[in-house]
């Protein structure tokens, strides 16, 4: 770009976001580029800018997977990239879809122009099937708009993004439901969605995804930097859910973490952890029994859960301090089962995830190879009534004999948004850098203590103050002062 271009496109900015003149409407052009968001929507561009959807086209294990995948199923190249680039693709700014170093960067990741031109999502709600209008005209939920004042056209009645409709749910679900080259579900949240009670305006306990993952703000304020807007209810623009970024090269991800592991997770995910001592007999090894109930409006983990890690780990002492069970105890970079005859084999490792089938009937880490599933999640509600269990239990067992019960038994629900043996797959095939595996977050969903006086204990997040509707709004700011 030439400096005189430059000058007059930061010329054109200003005008558009303030002053007495009527403002200099954007090009289509222009509004493709989330740059040019940022003066007028600074907050919802920061947010952005560290949130997964800016992350999504460079986070290294997509690339390596989408390498992987043009090398060895080249059928449809677009798969990976149409949910991860889709401007990209739709401006057809590819030439080569293993290689997406070329691309325009205003053209990468998920994009503010990709979400709000959005006019329809299709009977088929998968695989980023979204219409487009191509116009200039940005779609809302918006409260007393002033098109006038905007540098843009604006809509601001659309249902798809009105956090009250429950089809703004659905053009999330358009992305975050995937189905694999053979037709197999290998990603479900909006299916899941659609089962749970969470899509039920009438049963009283209906949130939308924007409700979970793009709170609002409790007051009202501008919903842009341009003198002549109204206020309206703003949301987050940081979509905090599992991933985090795995390279150094996006803003506020302490935020982010802190966003998912504090409020997303820790706050809002798990409803009930609790450890029943039950029966026992002296001189016998001590059974006790774990439940887990969570709220999310989907299975836990979802998305991509053939890749994610979700395990109790478990830890009970005998009034010497003396351990008689350990399980789930993994070190960071550590795969997360060991395989039966390994010496760290756990015979009561408890995992939460799915497993990929090939067409040999073998699990497979490559989904383009996924003809089928096995699923073994947190499940959600389908029901509003609270007597209806949507549990999950086990049973575990000290590893000797017991003359009284364990003094503490500790448990952790812990939880990586990519298993360790997916990422070595992809390093022993010489698509990605191992440093990678020791990139990879270990996230604490829950941590509780239970003792024999405490037989029956309902997990409280401790140091936090619970949001049942999980609604709370939270600013990069507030984030930050959290870490």
């Amino acid at each position: 770009m030439t400096r005189w271009l430059a000058g007059v496109l930061l010329l054109l900015l200003a005008a558009g976001c303030g002053g007495e003149d009527p403002p200099v409407k954007l090009t289509r052009e222009q509004l493709l580029n989330p740059e040019n968001c940022k003066d007028c929507h600074p907050k919802h561009y920061d947010e952005w800018s560290a949130s997964m959807h800016a992350y999504a086209a460079r986070d290294p294990v997509f690339i390596a997977m989408n390498k992987r995948m043009q090398e060895q199923a080249p059928q449809d190249p677009k798969f990976c990239v149409q949910c991860h680039a889709p401007m990209a693709v739709r401006e057809n700014a590819i030439t080569n879809f293993a290689d997406l170093s070329n691309v325009p960067k205003h053209l990468q990741g998920v994009t503010c122009y990709f979400c709000h031109n959005a006019v329809n999502v299709g009977t088929d709600h998968f695989n980023a099937k979204i219409d487009l209008a191509n116009d200039t005209i940005m779609r809302g939920a918006l409260g007393n708009p002033n098109a006038d004042a905007a540098p843009h056209g604006v809509q601001p009645t659309s249902k798809y993004h009105d956090p009250s409709s429950i089809d703004s749910s659905t053009l999330c679900g358009t992305c975050h439901d995937i189905k694999a080259p053979s037709g197999t579900n290998i990603e479900r949240t909006f299916e899941e969605y659609m089962m749970s009670v969470s899509s039920k305006p009438g049963a009283g306990k209906f949130n939308s995804c924007q409700d979970c993952h793009m709170k609002r703000k409790p007051t009202d304020e501008p919903a842009a930097m341009v003198e002549g807007v109204g206020n309206r209810r703003v949301h987050s623009h940081l979509f905090p859910a599992v991933d985090v970024a795995l390279t150094p090269d996006m803003p506020d991800q302490d935020a982010l973490r802190t966003a998912i592991e504090k409020r997303e997770l820790q706050a809002c995910t798990l409803s009930q952890f609790t450890v029943d001592f039950g029966s026992w007999l002296p001189g016998e090894p001590f059974d006790f029994v774990v439940t887990l109930e969570q709220l999310a409006g989907h299975s836990f983990p979802s998305g991509a859960s053939a890749d994610r890690r979700l395990w109790l780990e478990v830890v009970a002492t005998d009034d010497t301090g003396q351990v008689v069970l350990e399980s789930g105890r993994i070190a960071d970079g550590e795969i997360e089962q060991k395989p039966m005859g390994d010496p760290k084999y756990d015979p009561q490792f408890l995992p939460f995830r799915d497993h990929l089938i090939d067409a040999m009937g073998n699990e497979t880490h490559m989904f383009w190879e996924a003809v089928d599933y096995k699923s073994d999640l947190l499940p959600f509600a389908t029901n509003p009534d609270p007597a209806i269990p949507h549990s999950a239990t086990r049973t575990f067992r000290t590893n000797r004999s017991m003359r009284a019960p364990p003094a503490k038994i500790e448990i952790w629900l812990r939880l990586r948004p990519l298993g360790v043996d997916i990422l070595e797959d992809l390093v022993k095939s010489g698509h990605l850098d191992p440093a990678i595996i020791t990139a990879m977050p270990t996230l604490t969903v829950a941590h509780s203590e239970f003792t024999p006086d405490l037989q029956k204990q309902t997990f409280i997040p401790k140091d936090l103050t619970v949001d049942a509707e999980c609604k709370t709004f939270q600013t990069l700011s507030d984030l930050k002062t959290q870490l």
